[in-house]
Order: structure tokens, then sequence, then C-alpha cells
């Protein structure tokens, strides 16, 4: 079995109220429950992560040019 296909169960605990909207909502898409919170998971990892890796690397880059001016000031 691929690492791609190995799935890792989790489980959420949401309230009736939200569990009535998530199953309402779900019945008018046409999907299951499971398969919109897995798709909207993604989207807000891919979101987090891509906003994470940015932030990180324009922090790089400004201590680089700030290394780089320090070094100029010598």
């Amino acid at each position: 079995m691929s690492e791609e296909s190995k799935r890792i169960a989790r489980s959420v605990r949401l309230t009736p109220d939200v569990t009535r909207r998530l199953t309402d909502l779900c019945t008018h898409l046409g999907v299951n429950p499971n398969a919109y919170l897995v798709a909207e998971i993604g989207k807000a990892v891919a979101r987090d992560e891509l906003t994470y890796r940015v932030t990180s690397q324009a922090e790089e880059f400004f201590k680089s040019v700030q290394a780089d001016l320090a070094g100029m000031g010598s």
C-alpha cells in the first residue's frame, strides 16, 4: 500500500447545531459529511501552509538583508 493511499483516522466532536447544519448542507450539495469535511480541511491546510511558508521566507529574506546591511557598515 502506498503512502498516499494510507488513511489516518481523526475524530472531531461537533455540537448538535453544527451537525444538523452540516448534514443539511451536505444533503443540499449531494456529498457526505466526511467528504465535505476532508475537502474543507484540505483547503484550510493548503491556505495556512502557504501563509506559513511565505511568512517564513520573508523573515529569512529580511534577516539576510539586515545581515548584509550590517556588514556594509563595518
